[in-house]
């Protein structure tokens, strides 16, 4: 988290551009001389639960401590390769790098056995145990799980992470609790694209800032990296597949396109094994998105897994079970085991740089998402329902994915379309958020805008932890039409006008294949208008927004979660379909924190400018603002100037057209 002193506004929040470094602490290293200087504390000293791990696996007979753990030692490993049944696999230890991570080691071992040769270290084969025997007592004894590889191998050799660093993962969560980091430089990223009313592709945000946060296996380079996560995604189209595949690459996934499990394994009665395939289920439903990965150990109710983070979070709630394995795919670059949930029997409650814990039996809450999509000409309507996990990043993503899958996975938009809908999500305490939105030949990227832009931000804060997102509902309509239309000219019916006159005139637009067309628009000027010369601007929803913000900048900055609830909903508040008119007001304007003060003498609004510490004072600009309702969703920005005098100098000169007169 990024430090709070004093009072840090939102805005700020956004674009500070400190970055908090985290000490990297003592790692594990040899007695030095006596003329040496002192030597740095042991990863175990500095680190209390580590020291507990490894005085729990000094005395056990089960596991073996990586002190222990020597070149040349022989032994084998267990993972599924087809079904639901480990096998083994042959594991001969090469040698062992202290300080490879802070209060880290790994193990470099190489593999053989059934089709190792041939497959190399598969995706998916993340937490595979591996046991060696123990000189001491002749017993075979688990030294950690299959975690890492080097990419482009000619033979299978794989990074162990030691069981002794995964031993250490907290067991407990705390209950509801989820992941806040949402004050890191990415997050801040994230933020200030969610709050651009012109930014349509969160999504693609999301897959970049989360793939900012971890190291990940590339299949080109020379590191030592995690295995890549195979991600199981059932039911997803092509073109919704397609269009989510970067951002979740990015995301330090591996996307695959998979079905359900087979009859051999759906009962569900699959166990929890060393070994066993685990299925971490993101989403389930009309659409199923599961990571898998391999069981390392069970203890009673508790499972050890991956060997390397999921998304590192610490503190999670995520549904996990069996899954089952269909194959092991063979590629040049990195082979993956393809695969299905067989049931969820337990949750993921830590999620760790070296592993996961899951408890067999607990159930994780989850989000109901439903989907409704009406398709009139058609006189059809389909209704979906997923469960989706409770994450700040991914959440959205899934969000995002269930929306576009509903409406583009039986059939493609048509060529011409409009799209209408309406999001409510609930937030707990905080209300519920509510927009109704239309977009014409953009397809349903408004829709998904508006939909992941509220969960984004409020999954995403720096004044408060993550909100409770309770339910999510989404209506959707697709009409077979283009009512698409370009804000082209404003042409006023006259120049001079005097304080609380009305301004009529006319806006030029081009609609979607026809012919242009005016239409009549009319502002009444407040009575206390001061003299002088003003712009009107006619805009579409976005322009409306946009000015908005740059004029009343005290409105998005929000000082408590309750405000950026408000704010959030404020940007959903422009529907486009309609033709925003704005005439900027003089006047000498003050903002205290959020409370405006208008109409000042300019020495008064001085003192207090001056008076007021950091940037809680801000000038800003009150408009007149008039939405008119529209036959089309518009896009573009016309000007037009007036001059306002309170004693005419001259006669003003009206040009009434024949769209102002029926108007009336």
């Amino acid at each position: 988290m990024v430090p709070r002193t004093g009072r840090m506004t939102f805005v700020a929040a956004l674009v500070a551009l400190a970055w908090p470094l985290a000490g990297l602490g003592a790692t594990r290293s040899a007695p030095h001389a006596a003329t040496a200087p002192a030597a740095a504390p042991s990863a175990e000293q500095a680190d209390p639960a580590l020291a507990a791990a490894t005085a729990m696996v000094e005395k056990s007979d089960r596991y073996l401590d990586i002190s222990r753990v020597k070149p040349g030692m022989k032994g084998y490993g267990l993972t599924v390769l087809s079904g639901t049944q480990p096998v083994r696999f042959e594991a001969e230890i090469i040698s062992v790098m202290p300080r490879w991570g802070p209060h880290q080691d790994v193990i470099l071992a190489r593999l053989g056995g059934p089709d190792m040769e041939r497959l190399g270290v598969a995706a998916g084969m993340s937490g595979s145990p591996v046991y060696v025997r123990d000189d001491r007592d002749g017993k075979d004894k688990l030294i950690g799980a299959v975690a890492f590889t080097y990419p482009a191998l000619k033979e299978p050799i794989c990074g162990i992470q030691p069981i002794t660093q995964m031993l250490a993962i907290p067991q407990g969560s705390t209950p509801g609790a989820t992941a806040e980091d949402s004050g890191d430089k990415s997050s801040r990223e994230l933020l200030a694209a969610a709050m651009d009313p012109r930014q349509t592709d969160l999504v693609s945000v999301l897959g970049r800032v989360q793939g900012q946060r971890w190291q990940r296996f590339s299949p080109v380079g020379s590191d030592l990296s995690p295995l890549a996560t195979p991600l199981m995604i059932r039911g997803l189209g092509d073109s919704a597949f397609q269009r989510l595949r970067q951002p979740l690459l990015e995301a330090g996934l591996m996307p695959v396109k998979a079905g359900g499990a087979s009859g051999r394994a759906a009962d569900g009665h699959a166990a929890f094994v060393p070994g066993s395939a685990i299925s971490v289920a993101l989403m389930t439903g009309d659409l199923d998105v599961s990571a898998v990965g391999t069981v390392t150990d069970v203890t009673g109710d508790h499972l050890l897994a991956m060997g390397h983070s999921l998304f590192a979070e610490g503190d999670v709630e995520i549904p996990v079970g069996p899954a089952e394995v269909h194959m092991v795919v063979p590629t040049l670059l990195v082979s993956f085991k393809l695969g299905s949930t067989t049931g969820i029997r337990g949750a993921m409650v830590r999620d760790e740089r070296v592993g996961v814990r899951a408890v067999i039996g607990q159930a994780a809450t989850t989000i109901p998402l439903t989907v409704k999509v009406d398709w009139p000409d058609l006189g059809q309507s389909q209704q979906f329902h997923y469960e989706i996990m409770r994450h700040r990043m991914f959440t959205p993503m899934l969000a995002a994915m269930a929306a576009e899958e509903s409406v583009s996975g039986w059939r493609d938009l048509p060529k011409l379309h409009t799209v209408r809908h309406r999001v409510d999500i609930d937030f707990g305490e905080l209300g519920r958020y509510h927009v109704v939105n239309v977009d014409s030949g953009g397809g349903t990227d408004l829709a998904i805008t508006d939909l992941v832009r509220p969960l984004v931000i409020l999954l995403n804060n720096p004044l408060a932890p993550p909100a409770a997102v309770k339910a999510i509902d989404v209506q959707i309509t697709v009409e077979p039409v283009d009512h698409s239309a370009e804000i082209l000219d404003l042409r006023l019916d006259g120049r001079l006008y005097r304080p609380g006159e009305q301004v009529t005139g006319r806006v030029t637009i081009k609609p979607f294949r026809k012919p242009r067309q005016t239409i009549a628009v009319r502002l009444d000027l407040p009575a206390d208008l001061p003299d002088g010369t003003y712009t009107l601007t006619t805009c579409d929803a976005a322009s409306a927004m946009q000015h908005m913000m740059h004029e009343m900048p005290q409105r998005f900055d929000p000082r408590t979660v309750e405000e950026l609830f408000q704010t959030v909903q404020r940007l959903g508040e422009y529907p486009a379909d309609r033709l925003y008119l704005r005439l900027p007001l003089a006047g000498k304007n003050l903002a205290i924190g959020n409370k405006e003060l208008t109409d000042l003498p300019e020495s008064r609004k001085d003192i207090l400018s001056q008076a007021v510490l950091g940037s809680d004072a801000k000038t800003f600009t009150q408009s007149l603002v008039i939405p008119l309702p529209c036959d089309y969703v518009l896009v573009g920005e016309a000007t037009a100037t007036l001059e306002v005098q309170r004693e005419l100098k001259q006669t003003p000169m009206r040009q009434e057209t024949q769209d102002t007169k029926e108007s009336r």
